[in-house]
């Protein structure tokens, strides 16, 4: 897949803060992460080398948060390196593509791209678990035609090194943009061919009963104010307890079905990041994308996608703060979007 533009939410959405598809039309405004997704290692022998392509900086590791960043990184360089080589691939041009939230190592020359595992989600998430069931419902996708990118020959999951990986082939990306018209009908036909996926998932209420968990703790959101804390915890809860209240049929989910998760490829748009996948309401994949998409589900209820809308927002800046200064997209995310719900 390819992953130097898209891949890899690591189950927590944390885009642009001006761009955040979740809420397009709405407090938000239209996604445009397209640049901002894209991450490539400057030197595949220096890890700690990542920036946007726009604007390419040095990481230097003279401060702790940056020592962390390098650590990481490198970690996670090594392992899918590791993991590539033992399997008899050609890693010699590996690269780090993305680090917003698990790592994403292009495994190149070879079209596969490792997903490592390294999310401070993985504290209340075991990686393992959470990567197994995302091939599994990718595979039961792929056998109903569903259009996502498929998995590796030999995907996984891997340990290596202590960490969880994942193996996916890598998919050259056209330049255009998914319009929202593309994106509902390729969400109609993902939902239509996991409708009979029988495999476990858990339900939406475990993502917020998480969510919860963390912003009830304040060495959790450390950089939060506790007024701000105090705040997105209500109104995190409210949302919840309104959204609940509505009493929708659950169905199978991607979970954070937002155009950052859609590539365009020559054989039309393909989802990826099943890492979120659960059993909830429909409106909560549909308050990832734009009117134009919804528009392909008559069913939806308008009153609780409205509701929806402003619980994604909640979510994500819950999750930004808990994972703040992982990079700076998430640290202007977490910002963004505490400041869209008091809005």
């Amino acid at each position: 897949m390819r992953a130097g533009r898209r891949y890899g939410s690591g189950g927590v959405p944390t885009h642009h803060p001006a761009t955040h598809p979740g809420q397009r039309d709405a407090a938000v405004g239209r996604v445009g992460a397209r640049a901002l997704l894209r991450y490539e290692a400057m030197s595949s022998e220096d890890p700690g080398l990542i920036a946007p392509p726009h604007a390419p900086v040095r990481v230097d590791a003279d401060t702790p948060n940056e020592l962390e960043l390098r650590e990481r990184r490198t970690r996670a360089f090594e392992a899918a390196v590791a993991l590539g080589s033992r399997l008899g691939l050609d890693v010699s041009g590996a690269r780090i593509l993305q680090d917003w939230n698990d790592t994403i190592v292009h495994l190149a020359p070879e079209p596969v791209v490792a997903r490592v595992r390294t999310s401070r989600v993985e504290a209340v998430e075991p990686g393992e678990a959470t990567h197994a069931r995302e091939l599994a419902i990718v595979r039961h996708a792929l056998t109903r035609g569903a259009p996502v990118v498929p998995p590796a020959e030999d995907a996984g999951p891997f340990t290596q090194d202590g960490l969880a990986v994942t193996l996916w082939r890598y998919a050259d990306e056209l330049s255009d943009e998914v319009t929202d018209a593309e994106a509902g009908g390729a969400l109609l036909e993902l939902h239509r061919a996991l409708g009979d996926f029988s495999g476990d998932l858990p339900p939406l209420s475990d993502r917020f009963d998480r969510a919860a968990a963390v912003i009830s703790i304040p060495s959790a959101v450390p950089r939060l104010a506790p007024s701000d804390r105090a705040f997105l915890a209500e109104r995190f809860l409210a949302l919840r307890v309104e959204a609940e209240s509505a009493g929708r049929s659950r169905r199978v989910l991607h979970g954070g079905p937002h155009t950052a998760n859609l590539l365009a490829t020559r054989e039309g748009p393909r989802w990826i990041d099943f890492d979120t996948a659960c059993r909830g309401p429909l409106e909560w994949d549909l308050a990832h994308l734009g009117d134009a998409a919804v528009a392909f589900f008559p069913e939806a209820d308008a009153h609780l996608l409205g509701t929806m809308r402003k619980l994604v927002s909640a979510d994500v800046a819950i999750w930004c703060w808990h994972t703040y200064g992982r990079a700076p997209e998430v640290d202007e995310a977490a910002h963004h979007h505490l400041e869209a719900l008091k809005g």
